[in-house]
């Protein structure tokens, strides 16, 4: 299994184009916790989005991802639905 737990979708850490060409057909499932947020991680990547293109941005939804991870082999990817904070 992959986990990633951060601020921000995987994407807008990991490029699109980094993740594509890989196989995963190993990993079982992919769990992405992703939208943790803090108040300045929330300023930070919204910065970031502000010189980033629209379809870069689109790329960044979660079912995007799930589809790009589920197209790159992996079965299973489970995704939560809200934005959470670290508390």
């Amino acid at each position: 299994a992959f986990l990633y737990a951060g601020p921000g979708s995987l994407l807008a850490h990991m490029p699109p184009e980094l993740l594509a060409p890989l196989t995963l057909n190993g990993c079982g499932s992919c769990i992405l916790v992703d939208q943790l947020e803090t108040n300045a991680s929330h300023r930070r990547l919204a910065q970031e989005a502000n010189h980033k293109s629209l379809s870069r941005t689109e790329l960044e939804a979660p079912h995007t991802t799930a589809a790009l991870l589920s197209l790159c082999g992996v079965p299973c990817v489970l995704l939560h639905q809200w934005a959470v904070t670290p508390d």
